[in-house]
């Protein structure tokens, strides 16, 4: 069986023309659910890399992910979440279609002046997003 920890995550539909890939992810061990991660985001013209390291545990990227699982039927607002050196930013909205608009940016670190990279992906609020938030909890699961 394929460990999930090697499988790329795909943000993005195949014939999108930018998507975001997380890949890579190894514990961090200090004592803390750290993990860390790389972050590519592709399209037309651009390949950008980032190292990403998040906590994980009830403010990480798999629980942010899961929380909108969760509320799939709608939420107000924009919804956030930021690694904790700044290198991946996540902002999602709920439409009144059924859609969820992820905003993904991929910064190159935390300095005010660093390069970043921000795509849009649109994904349907029930078994795709669903299935994106498994396979990001499968990818970041510590052990």
């Amino acid at each position: 069986m394929l460990d999930p920890k090697a499988v790329p995550v795909r943000i993005g539909r195949r014939d999108a023309e930018c998507l975001v890939l997380l890949r890579n992810a190894e514990p961090f061990r200090d004592g803390y659910d750290f993990v860390d991660f790389v972050a590519e985001v592709h399209g037309p013209g651009l390949d950008a890399v980032a190292s990403v390291r998040s906590a994980e545990g009830p403010q990480g990227l798999a629980a942010f992910m899961r929380s909108l699982v969760v509320d799939w039927r709608g939420w107000e607002g924009v919804r956030r979440w930021e690694a904790i050196e700044h290198q991946l930013v996540i902002d999602a909205e709920h439409d009144p279609l059924g859609h969820v608009d992820l905003r993904l940016t991929v910064r190159a670190n935390w300095k005010l002046d660093a390069w970043e990279a921000t795509v849009g992906v649109r994904l349907e609020a029930g078994e795709e997003l669903s299935r994106l938030a498994d396979e990001v909890n499968a990818l970041l699961a510590v052990t």
